[in-house]
């Protein structure tokens, strides 16, 4: 994978996990195809638990969503 033009989007936090949104492009694969996002919110319109699950799905996992979860005094990033 390739980032590039990366930054720091919305952060939402619900109890002890939370979601950052990236903005930037990523590009996957060989053949290097690449996916944008440049909307700096989470949607609005999807509960915390719809985006988070997003964040740290298997399938079709945002790269644009970092989950992190606070456990024993500290963040950890999750999803991996």
């Amino acid at each position: 994978m390739k980032y590039t033009d990366l930054a720091l989007g919305a952060v939402t936090v619900d109890g002890d996990r939370a979601v950052f949104v990236v903005t930037g492009t990523v590009c996957v694969g060989a053949n290097r195809r690449c996916l944008s996002n440049h909307d700096a919110d989470l949607d609005r319109r999807l509960a915390f638990n719809q985006v988070y699950a997003a964040a740290i799905g298997t399938k079709n996992a945002s790269p644009f969503l970092l989950a992190i979860v606070f456990q024993d005094g500290h963040w950890y990033v999750t999803g991996f």
